[in-house]
């Protein structure tokens, strides 16, 4: 960590070197001097306050691939622990999941008996998928996702890019991203038991037969043809804000905004 003045901090990220937050009643945004050599603190109420970085590198890091680990937030153990270290920095960081901690810092032992003290670990974040910058998404595009990019965070199946309309992320043409995707309703028209139990919806029609493809109509909603679905006299489980699109959208644009 880099302590300023005033109990203001700057909360560092081991892994991805990136900025997390701020911590201080009123302090402004931290920004480098000309020379690029010293970070400036800049408060309401004082003079700004600098504090030498040796490598600036260190604390802005170099832009995240696919495949890296995105930490969003660390902690670390500042005396000696006995047992297990996994767990005694599990439960510093109130987390429930020692294993996760593994995942995050793939360099530390089984047992974390290798961990530094007084060094930030990772507790929280995720492995950094491929996204869809360049707008195009999917299987055709390594599949590429659209969540996080500006393009939209609906990956549509018949365009294989990203937006944001309703006919992006609606049911049945929504292959990924801020909608349940082809995962709950097939993007394909087929479904049931040989296709993932993917279900039917939007333009595939409401119903999937027992012969594993989506439809309307008797051939496909009967009792004696439907497997999942509308099925004539049965109740259709589905999932919560099937078709609100708008608040899945507004939900997820939140949380990536938010770090």
């Amino acid at each position: 960590m880099v302590w300023g003045r005033d109990i203001c901090t700057a909360a560092i990220a081991p892994v991805t070197g990136l900025i997390l937050k701020y911590l201080c009643r009123e302090c402004a945004p931290v920004r480098w001097d000309d020379q690029n050599r010293w970070i400036v603190y800049e408060y309401a109420e004082a003079a700004p306050v600098c504090v030498l970085w040796e490598d600036k590198g260190r604390l802005i890091g170099n832009k995240i691939e696919a495949g890296d680990i995105n930490c969003r937030y660390s902690v670390m153990l500042e005396r000696e622990t006995t047992g297990d270290r996994c767990v005694a920095l599990a439960k510093a960081a109130h987390i429930s999941r020692s294993s996760d901690i593994l995942k995050l810092n793939p360099d530390l032992h089984g047992d974390c008996a290798n961990i530094k003290y007084n060094t930030g670990y990772c507790v929280e974040g995720f492995i950094e998928p491929l996204r869809a910058y360049d707008g195009k998404c999917g299987p055709p595009h390594k599949n590429a996702t659209c969540r996080g990019v500006n393009a939209g965070q609906c990956c549509n199946s018949e365009t294989w890019t990203c937006g944001d309309s309703y006919d992006d992320c609606a049911p049945g043409t929504c292959y990924e991203g801020i909608c349940f995707g082809h995962k709950w309703y097939t993007t394909d028209g087929l479904c049931g038991e040989n296709h993932n139990e993917s279900r039917c919806r939007g333009k595939w029609g409401d119903c999937c037969s027992i012969d594993g493809k989506c439809g309307s109509g008797a051939d496909f909603c009967s009792k004696s043809r439907c497997y999942s679905g509308k099925c004539d006299g049965l109740k259709d489980p589905e999932p919560g804000h099937e078709n609100d699109w708008i608040y899945l959208i507004m939900n997820e644009r939140r949380k990536y905004e938010s770090y």
